[in-house]
C-alpha cells in the first residue's frame, strides 16, 4: 500500500492498489500459424484454378519469364566470340571433284559443316611458279599453260621438267634423214609422257649466212654459207673473226648489175667490203677511158692511194 502526502501536511493518505490486466483480441501462436496456412492454401488454390482455366496464357507467361530471367543473368557475347565458337570443318573433308584448272586446298575452312567446291577449290598451280631443279638432260619449263599435277596441285619434276634428246639414247645422228639435217641433243621432246620423236631431235641445219651482228672489231667469216651453227644457234664465236686490215676487194661479189673494179686486189676494204668500194655501176665515170681506175697512165700504187683516201 502506497501513501500520498496531503499538501501542506505530513501524513500520508492511503491509496488503493491498481491491478494491471492484459487484454488481447489475438489468439494463440498455433492458431495464428493455422490462419496463415489457410490463407496460403486459399491463394494457392486460386492460382491453380487460374492456371487450369488459362493454361496457354500461363504457359506463355512462364516461357517469356524464363527467357527474360536467362537473358538478364547471361553475360553479353560479341559476334567475334560467336564466330570463334563455331567449329568449321576443313576442306580436306570435301568429297566433290574440283573443276578443271582448280585444285582442292585442304587447309581452308568450310562454312561450318558445309564443304563446297566454291569454298575449297582454288586456281591450280602451273609451272611458271616452279623453283625446283631438274635431273640431268632435262630442262625446266616455265610455261604457264602446263598445270602442276603433284599432290594437292603441287609443282614437281614430273610436271615441270622436260626431257631432251640427250636423255633418249635410241635417237642419234644416224636416225636423222636428209643430207642437210642435224641431230640436236638439247631439243625438248614433245611426245606423250616426254617421249622423244625423230622430229624432236632432227632439224634442218642453220648456217652463218643468217647471222649479221658481229661485235665491234670483228667481221663475218668468208665462208658463212657453209659454216653450220651448232644446235641451230648462230653466235659470234662461230660466225665471226677478227677484222683483217689487209682485206681487199679481190674476193668480193658485186651486186648485179654492178661489176668488180678492174684492180680489186689493191683496193682495201677495212672491216668489210661493199659495192661502193669494190664495184662500178653501169656508165660510171670510173669505167670510162679516162677513169681513175682504168686510165692508161694510172700507176697501181697511185690508184691504191686514191682508194685509201676514199675510205677516209
Amino acid at each position: 500500500m502506497k501513501y500520498k502526502k496531503i499538501l501542506g501536511g505530513s501524513d500520508n493518505i492511503p491509496q488503493p492498489m491498481k491491478q494491471n490486466n492484459v487484454t488481447s483480441t489475438s489468439g494463440s501462436i498455433s492458431s495464428s500459424i493455422k490462419k496463415s496456412m489457410a490463407e496460403f492454401k486459399n491463394m494457392y488454390t486460386k492460382i491453380i484454378e487460374f492456371i487450369k482455366n488459362n493454361f496457354i496464357f500461363s504457359l506463355l507467361v512462364c516461357i517469356l519469364l524464363s527467357i527474360y530471367i536467362s537473358l538478364f543473368l547471361t553475360d553479353t557475347v560479341t559476334q567475334a566470340e560467336l564466330d570463334a565458337a563455331v567449329v568449321n570443318k576443313k576442306c580436306s573433308e570435301l568429297t566433290d571433284t574440283c573443276p578443271f584448272g582448280k585444285r582442292k586446298d585442304e587447309t581452308l575452312d568450310c562454312d561450318g559443316d558445309n564443304c563446297t567446291t566454291d569454298k575449297c577449290c582454288v586456281d591450280n598451280n602451273n609451272c611458271s611458279s616452279y623453283t625446283g631443279t631438274c635431273p640431268a638432260n632435262y630442262v625446266i619449263t616455265t610455261d604457264s599453260t602446263v598445270q602442276c599435277t603433284g599432290d594437292n596441285g603441287s609443282c614437281t619434276q614430273d610436271s615441270c621438267c622436260k626431257k631432251t634428246c640427250d636423255a633418249e639414247p635410241t635417237i642419234t645422228q644416224a636416225d636423222c634423214s636428209g643430207a642437210d639435217t642435224e641431230y640436236r641433243g638439247a631439243s625438248v621432246c614433245t611426245g606423250t609422257n616426254n617421249a622423244c620423236q625423230e622430229s624432236d631431235c632432227c632439224h634442218p641445219r642453220v648456217y652463218c649466212d643468217t647471222f649479221t651482228s658481229c661485235p665491234t672489231g670483228q667481221m663475218l667469216k668468208s665462208d658463212t654459207s657453209s659454216t653450220v651453227c651448232p644446235n641451230g644457234v648462230c653466235d659470234a664465236s662461230t660466225c665471226c673473226q677478227d677484222s683483217d686490215s689487209s682485206l681487199d676487194c679481190s674476193d668480193y661479189q658485186c651486186t648485179a648489175p654492178n661489176t668488180l673494179k678492174s684492180n680489186p686486189d689493191i683496193i682495201e676494204c677495212g672491216d668489210s667490203c661493199t659495192d661502193s668500194l669494190c664495184c662500178d655501176t653501169p656508165n660510171s665515170p670510173n669505167n670510162g677511158p679516162n677513169g681513175p681506175n682504168n686510165g692508161p697512165n694510172n700507176d697501181p700504187a697511185d690508184v691504191k692511194e686514191i682508194n685509201k683516201n676514199l675510205l677516209v
